[in-house]
C-alpha cells in the first residue's frame, strides 16, 4: 500500500518517500512517512520523517449511560430505548472505551458496571436481564448515584480515563431530595462530560441545558422511535470528546508527495488535521526548522481535501509560490498556491484553481514545465465519452488527452518535466496513463512550444511495448537527466514492482531543396494552339539532401552513416492524366541514399521533364516527395539510432509554375456569353416526346480554364444525355442541374446538345416556371480567383409560347373529341 515518490537533487542525491510507515502508540496505529536520500553508490546517505508524530498520551473513555423507565414510558417505548441504548454499547465495541448503564425513576440501580463490559463486550448479554420499575423521574438523584457509585475505581473505572455521562429522559423531574445545582456542581468538580437527551413532549429543555455540559451537547427527538436518527450525531462529538476523530499529525503521511527548491525541501502530507492535508516545508537538514503550511483557517471545507497530494514550486511575478493539490475539496478537486509574506514570514493563499467535475480527481498530480513557469494540472478520473482522464494547462487553458478509447486509463497520473528533446529550446511534458491498456499502462510525450505546451502528443509508449510483463507503466514519472552519460535526456518511469529508465535518441532532420530550371515552363512548350514539346525534356528539377543535426549529445561521429532514405518523386499526383512526366515517360521516381548523406554538403540528383500532350489547365504542377527513412544503431552508443524529428515532415510539396497564357500581364481576362435554342418548334405533351436545347459557349477574351456551365430546368423534363463534354446531373428541390465542366475556352466556341424527355407522371402546363441558366468560370490570374457569369434563359419566353400553344391545342382537341 506505499506509495512512493522519488526526486534528485542538485547534488546528485535521489530520494525516495513511504509515506504509510506505521507506528504504534496507545493502541493507534499512527501513519508517518519516511524519506531516505540516496546517494550516487545507492546507500542511504540521510533518513527524514516529514510531519512526524511522537507518541502522545490519549487518555481512554469511561462512559456511563443513564435512562429514564419511570411510569411514563411504555413499555412498546421502552423496548424501543433499549434497542437504542444497545447500539450506543456497541459504538465503545472497538476502542479503548469502557461503558457502564444505569437506569432510574424513583429508585436507581446499575444494569450493569464498567467491570462487567471488560469482562464481556455483548450488548444482548449485558442488557437482557433489564426490566422497568414505572416510578417517578428523580433525576438530580439519580446523577448523583452515578457520580457516587459508578464513577469508582472499585466497579472499574480508570483512574487516568476521560469520564463522560450520558443522560436519556422523557419528563420534568420531581425529585422531592435532591437539586440540579447540587449534582452539577459535584460533576463539574469531577471533570466529568455530560449530555442530554430529551425524548416527546413532557420533558424540560432548561433541565436538559443544566445537565449538559454545553449545549450542542444537548439533544433532542420527538419520539422514542426517532432516537436512531442522532445516533450518528451523538457517535461524533462523543469521539471528538475521547479524541480519536481529531487528528493533527498521527495521520500524516508525510513525503505523500515532495519538491525541491533552491535548498528548502517541500514534503505533501495528506493526513494531517484530520485529512486536512497540508505542506512541511524544511529549510535545514534533519527537519530542524521545519514549518507546516496549510489551509485550515484560510479556506472553506478543507477537511477531508487531501491537500499535499501534490506539490510543485512555480515562480509567478518575482514571487515563490507552493502550488499543492487537494484532489477530494468538494469532489471535484482544488489547488491552492502559497506565498510567503517577506515581512512577518506569514503564508497567504495566492492562488485558487478549482475543479470541475465531481469525482475527476482535479489536482492529483502537478507539474511546472519551462521557463515561463507553466503549471500543469493531472486529473486522472476526468470521464467522458472516450476519455478517461486528463490534463489542464492552466496559463493557456489547453486540454490534453490521451488515445480516445481509454476511459480507464487515468491519464494523468503522473507528470514530468522533461529537457528539450527536439532542440527548440522548450521543455517538454511526459503524462503517465498507468491502466490504459487493461492495466499495461503507457506513457505520452507532449512538445514545448513558445506559451506551452502543444495539445497533440508527438509519442506514446506503451508499456507492453517496453516489456510484456509490465503492469501500471506509467504510475510515477520523472526526468531523470543524464544517467547514461551521453548528454541524452534520461526518463524513469514507475510501474508496479518495477523502474524502466527509458533513453532518448539523437534527432536529427533531413532538409531537401528543390529547384526547377527554368522556374517556369514556357507557353510555347505545351499550349494547345502550337505545341512544340511533346515528349523531349522541357525543365530540369534537382533534388539535394542533407543531415542536420539538431540532438546529438555527445556521440562522436557523423549521423548519415548510419541513414538510409527512400524517395518517392510523384509528378500531379492527384490528377487522372499527369500533365508532365519525368523522362522517359513516367510520373513517379524512387530515389534512394544509403548511408552517404552528408551534414556538410548536399547529395543531389537531377531529373527531366517533359509533356506527353498539350496543356489546357495551366494551374501549378504538384512535385511531391515521401521518405522512408531507416537507421541502423550507432556504435558505442548501447542501441542508440538516430530519429527524424516529428518538426521535419518526412515528405514535401513543391510547385511546377507554367507559364500562364493570358497577355503580359499574365491576367486572365475572359469574355464569356451563352446562346440557347431549341432544336424544334414544336413540343408534343405526351410522355418520352424528346427535348432537345443547344446551348453554344463562346469566349471573346483570353483564356479562361475550369469553366462550368450551370442548366436549370423544370421538374417535367428528365435529362436523358449530353453530347461532348463530360456532365454530372444533380437534383434540386424543384429545378434539375445540369453541370458541363469545361477544361479550356478559348475564342472557338463549344456547342452543346442536351436531349430530355417529359415526364410521365406530371402535368407540362402546372409545372413551367422561371428556371436561371448559369455559367461558373475560373479566371487565369495569379490567385486562380473565380468569376461568375450568370446568365437569364431567354428560351423562357419560348417556353410560355409553347405553353399557350399546347393549350391551344388541348382545346381543339377538346372541342374535336366532343364533336365526335
Amino acid at each position: 500500500n506505499a506509495r512512493f515518490k522519488f526526486f534528485f537533487n542538485s547534488l546528485s542525491l535521489f530520494q525516495v518517500c513511504g509515506p504509510r510507515l506505521k507506528h504504534k502508540c496507545e493502541g493507534f496505529n499512527y501513519l508517518n512517512g519516511q524519506c531516505v536520500e540516496i546517494n550516487p553508490h545507492f546507500t542511504a546517505a540521510e533518513t527524514l520523517k516529514p510531519a512526524f508524530q511522537e507518541c502522545h498520551v490519549i487518555p481512554p473513555l469511561d462512559a456511563v449511560i443513564l435512562f429514564d423507565d419511570s411510569g411514563s414510558i411504555t413499555s412498546e417505548n421502552f423496548e424501543t430505548m433499549i434497542r437504542f441504548i444497545k447500539n450506543l454499547i456497541a459504538m465503545f465495541l472497538d476502542t479503548r472505551a469502557q461503558v457502564a448503564v444505569a437506569k432510574f425513576s424513583t429508585k436507581v440501580s446499575a444494569v450493569f458496571h464498567f467491570e462487567n463490559f471488560a469482562v464481556k463486550r455483548d450488548p444482548d448479554q449485558l442488557m437482557k436481564d433489564v426490566t422497568q420499575a414505572q416510578g417517578h423521574t428523580y433525576t438530580p438523584s439519580a446523577i448523583r448515584f452515578v457520580l457516587e457509585e459508578m464513577f469508582s475505581e472499585k466497579v472499574g473505572m480508570r483512574s487516568n480515563s476521560q469520564k463522560l455521562l450520558l443522560v436519556i429522559t422523557d419528563g420534568k423531574s420531581n425529585d422531592p431530595k435532591e437539586e440540579f445545582k447540587n449534582v452539577i456542581l459535584k460533576a463539574n468538580e469531577r471533570d466529568i462530560t455530560r449530555f442530554a437527551i430529551g425524548v416527546g413532549k413532557e420533558y424540560s429543555y432548561p433541565e436538559l441545558e443544566l445537565i449538559a455540559s454545553s449545549p450542542q451537547f444537548v439533544f433532542e427527538t420527538e419520539s422514542f422511535s426517532a432516537l436512531t436518527l442522532i445516533l450518528n450525531q451523538l457517535k461524533k462529538k462523543i469521539f471528538s470528546i475521547e479524541g480519536t476523530d481529531s487528528f493533527q499529525m498521527e495521520l500524516s503521511q508525510g513525503g505523500f508527495s515532495a519538491a525541491l527548491s533552491e535548498g528548502s525541501r517541500m514534503f505533501g502530507a495528506v493526513g494531517a488535521y484530520s485529512w486536512s492535508g497540508g505542506i512541511v516545508q524544511d529549510l535545514t537538514r534533519q527537519m530542524l526548522n521545519s514549518s507546516f503550511i496549510n489551509a485550515t483557517n484560510m479556506e472553506e471545507d478543507i477537511r477531508d481535501s487531501y491537500l499535499g497530494y501534490s506539490i510543485a514550486v512555480a515562480s509567478v511575478n518575482g514571487h515563490v509560490v507552493y502550488f499543492a493539490g487537494a484532489p477530494r475539496h468538494r469532489h471535484k478537486g482544488l489547488v491552492l498556491g502559497f506565498t510567503q509574506n517577506d515581512q512577518n514570514h506569514s503564508w497567504t493563499i495566492s492562488h485558487r484553481i478549482y475543479g470541475s467535475q465531481l469525482g475527476s480527481y482535479f489536482g492529483a498530480e502537478l507539474c511546472v514545465v519551462g521557463v515561463s513557469e507553466l503549471l500543469a494540472v493531472g486529473a486522472p478520473l476526468y470521464h467522458a465519452h472516450g476519455v478517461g482522464g486528463e490534463v489542464q494547462e492552466l496559463n493557456c487553458s489547453a486540454i490534453l488527452r490521451g488515445v480516445v478509447g481509454n476511459e480507464f486509463g487515468r491519464f494523468g497520473t503522473s507528470l514530468a518535466a522533461i529537457q528539450d528533446l527536439n532542440g527548440d529550446g522548450f521543455k517538454e511534458l511526459a503524462v503517465g496513463a498507468p491502466q490504459e491498456e487493461k492495466g499495461k499502462g503507457a506513457i505520452y510525450i507532449f512538445l514545448g512550444q513558445p506559451g506551452g505546451i502543444r495539445t497533440e502528443y508527438s509519442q506514446r509508449v506503451s508499456g507492453a511495448a517496453v516489456e510484456g510483463g509490465l503492469q501500471y507503466f506509467g504510475v510515477a514519472l520523472h526526468s531523470a537527466g543524464d544517467l547514461t552519460s551521453d548528454a541524452l535526456t534520461d526518463v524513469i518511469v514507475g510501474s508496479r514492482g518495477a523502474v524502466t529508465v527509458l533513453r532518448s535518441q539523437p534527432v536529427m532532420c533531413l532538409p531537401i531543396n528543390v529547384t526547377v530550371d527554368p522556374p517556369i515552363i514556357h507557353q510555347k512548350f505545351f499550349h494547345c494552339s502550337a505545341p512544340l514539346g511533346l515528349n523531349t525534356p522541357v525543365a530540369t528539377v534537382t533534388i539535394c539532401m542533407t543531415v542536420k543535426e539538431i540532438v546529438k549529445g555527445d556521440i562522436q561521429g557523423p549521423l548519415g552513416s548510419v541513414v538510409s532514405v527512400a524517395l518517392e518523386l510523384k509528378l500531379d499526383p492527384w490528377a487522372r492524366a499527369p500533365r508532365l512526366l519525368f523522362v522517359p515517360r513516367s510520373a513517379s521516381f524512387l530515389w534512394t541514399l544509403n548511408g552517404n548523406l552528408s551534414s556538410i554538403s548536399p547529395v543531389c540528383t537531377t531529373l527531366y521533364i517533359s509533356i506527353p500532350e498539350c496543356i489546357s489547365d495551366y494551374h501549378e504542377v504538384p512535385l511531391t516527395g515521401k521518405m522512408k527513412v531507416t537507421t541502423e544503431v550507432i556504435p558505442g552508443t548501447g542501441g542508440l539510432s538516430p530519429v527524424l524529428s516529428p518538426d521535419c515532415w518526412p515528405g514535401f510539396t513543391e510547385m511546377v509554375v507554367l507559364e500562364k497564357v493570358c497577355g503580359e500581364d499574365h491576367v486572365c481576362i475572359s469574355d464569356l456569353n451563352v446562346s440557347l435554342s431549341f432544336m424544334s418548334d414544336t413540343v408534343v405533351s405526351t410522355a418520352g416526346y424528346p427535348v432537345i436545347l443547344s446551348v453554344e459557349v463562346s469566349n471573346n477574351g483570353e483564356d479562361s480554364t475550369d469553366t462550368e456551365l450551370f442548366l436549370h430546368h423544370p421538374t417535367i423534363l428528365s435529362f436523358t444525355r449530353i453530347k461532348t463534354v463530360r456532365y454530372s446531373l444533380k437534383t434540386a428541390s424543384m429545378c434539375h442541374l445540369i453541370v458541363c465542366s469545361i477544361p479550356l475556352l478559348t475564342d472557338q466556341p463549344i456547342r452543346f446538345g442536351f436531349t430530355r424527355n417529359i415526364s410521365s407522371d406530371n402535368q407540362f402546363l402546372s409545372a413551367l416556371y422561371l428556371c436561371v441558366l448559369q455559367i461558373v468560370t475560373e479566371l487565369e490570374v495569379p490567385s486562380q480567383a473565380l468569376a461568375v457569369l450568370i446568365a437569364s434563359l431567354s428560351v423562357i419566353f419560348g417556353l410560355i409560347a409553347m405553353t399557350i400553344i399546347f393549350v391551344l391545342l388541348y382545346k381543339v382537341s377538346t372541342k374535336l373529341f366532343n364533336s365526335s
